[in-house]
């Protein structure tokens, strides 16, 4: 979704965006929010100003390499180590051991 306007010596546009992906393969996906603001002021027909704003958000998973062998027994597998778990420690680890 997006639009702009121009009121005076006052122009302004925006716009959002969303998209989603779902992969082939175990644990690949990605969501992506993206805004972006323009608000501009003309001072005169020498001298503009305008100020952009841009906000993203990703989250992605990824589902890691894997050998041809994994590769040719089970195509949409994901590499074990490229996959979050939560360990005794306070957050997620990627692939590695936890005490």
């Amino acid at each position: 979704m997006r639009g702009g306007a121009v009121l005076g010596e006052v122009d302004e546009y925006g716009a959002i965006g969303f998209r989603a992906r779902e992969g082939f393969r175990e644990h690949s996906r990605e969501n992506t929010e993206i805004l972006f603001a323009d608000l501009g002021y003309k001072f005169n027909d020498q001298v503009e100003n305008p100020f952009y704003l841009t906000l993203d958000g990703t989250n992605r998973n990824l589902p890691g390499g894997v050998t041809k062998s994994e590769m040719q027994n089970d195509p949409a597998q994901a590499n074990p180590l490229a996959i979050p778990r939560t360990g005794t420690r306070s957050g997620p680890t990627f692939g590695w051991p936890t005490n």
